[in-house]
């Protein structure tokens, strides 16, 4: 980015650019936040209200007053260049931004899934599109779907109801699911605190406060927790990457059960291939460029 708009970056926090003033963050996975360490001090971030408050909690050493929260579709100015943050639908905070100078403009998606409802720019000069699935021909279930999905196996008449039942957490784009579910459901969760770091259990806090109630019967638990113990039972797992392999591509709308027993289902929070030539005919163009 900083070669189209000079002193910008977008999730780059390694960047060793002196020149570069203004640091923008899609949203809070460790893939877009190398770098951005307890004594990050290069410039300002420019981010969603909700991932300020992450970055507040979680690097409490960088200064609050370099990090600036945007509105949505809110425009500003920065190195010149004016900024339009935009809903990213992939998980709390997530954002796209537009970056427009008069003389080149940019559509940078970051992690999103898209939806026909999004308010999109109504062009870019060149496009980057952030995902999973930029170039696999796989065709994922709806969040509705799979909000659907997930309910039904929550309510299963088959579960003892004196018993708990877990959902697999695998990092914070599984709380998009659980969101859902409880937006449409009225589901609420507990997180097991014991089996996650305290940066993983504050921030799903300050993500989603509302869905959560610690005498829910719905668990949500780590999937790669730091103490290795078994996975408990019954548990249903949602993952992209699950739901990339090959072999599975044929479950896609049902629950399933892997070799080891445990409950599966699909899931994506990213855009497959065929949403992303949708928002792509929503927006004239004249590059492409896709970033996995």
């Amino acid at each position: 980015m900083d070669n189209i708009f000079p002193g910008i970056v977008v999730d780059h926090f390694y960047c060793k650019n002196e020149h570069v003033q203004a640091f923008f963050l899609t949203h809070w996975h460790k893939d877009h936040i190398k770098g951005l360490t307890f004594s990050w001090k290069k410039g300002t971030i420019y981010c969603s209200e909700v991932t300020k408050n992450i970055i507040d909690k979680a690097r409490p050493t960088i200064d609050p007053d370099k990090v600036v929260a945007m509105k949505p579709y809110e425009t500003i100015t920065v190195c010149g260049t004016q900024v339009t943050m935009m809903d990213a639908n992939h998980m709390a905070g997530s954002a796209m931004f537009f970056f427009d100078n008069h003389v080149r403009s940019v559509m940078y998606t970051g992690d999103y899934r898209y939806h026909h409802t999004m308010i999109l720019p109504n062009r870019a000069d060149i496009v980057f599109i952030d995902g999973t699935f930029n170039r696999k021909p796989i065709r994922m279930l709806t969040m509705p779907q799979s909000c659907q999905l997930l309910h039904s196996w929550l309510t299963n008449n088959d579960h003892d109801p004196s018993n708990p039942l877990y959902v697999g957490y695998f990092h914070f784009g599984t709380l998009t699911l659980l969101y859902g579910t409880y937006m449409e459901y009225g589901c609420k969760f507990r997180l097991e605190q014991k089996r996650m770091t305290e940066e993983d259990y504050n921030i799903c806090l300050i993500m989603y406060p509302d869905m959560w109630d610690q005498n829910s019967r719905n668990i949500v638990t780590p999937v790669y927790a730091r103490n290795k113990e078994p996975l408990p039972d019954p548990i249903i797992m949602a993952s992209t990457g699950w739901s990339m392999m090959e072999e599975n591509h044929d479950h896609m709308g049902t629950i399933t059960k892997d070799r080891r027993g445990h409950y599966r289902m699909n899931f994506s929070n990213h855009s497959d291939i065929y949403e992303n030539e949708e928002m792509l005919l929503r927006m004239p163009h004249q590059e492409v460029h896709y970033i996995e």
